[in-house]
């Protein structure tokens, strides 16, 4: 996996742990982070800290991630004290096949975080309103 990261242009090691087989790096000024296990590998980047999606809009995301085929290998963690959005990846992906990936992953962490404050404003305009 280190190997594929270090070819693509938009990828910033930051750091190796050879122990835990984890990659540090940054993907366009956003903190991820790469797992690469026996039968496969997961590629994670940094959404928001743990009080940046409230849980009316953490129930819209997981809905999302659950209800859509495209998805199925995504998935939402607290980890570190921040909310990470996860990809499940063949542990034999090719350079070009990572590079789509990813690309995909950003794009979708995008769409999350920009969610994140439209159902936020909207639930913020919810209250004090009575629904009959």
């Amino acid at each position: 996996m280190l190997e594929i990261l270090e070819t693509l242009p938009l990828i910033a090691i930051i750091s190796v742990t050879p122990e835990s087989n984890t990659v540090r790096f940054k993907l366009d000024d956003i903190l991820g982070m790469a797992k690469d296990y026996n039968h496969s590998a997961c590629i994670g980047l940094s959404l928001l800290d743990k009080n940046g999606i409230p849980d009316k809009a953490l129930q819209h995301i997981t809905l999302l991630l659950a209800s859509r085929e495209e998805t199925k290998d995504y998935a939402l963690q607290l980890h570190e004290e921040r909310w990470w959005l996860w990809l499940r990846c063949n542990a034999e992906s090719k350079t070009e096949e990572l590079s789509i990936l990813l690309e995909q992953l950003l794009a979708l962490s995008r769409y999350i975080i920009s969610q994140v404050s439209v159902i936020t404003s909207l639930d913020r305009q919810a209250i004090g309103k009575v629904v009959i």
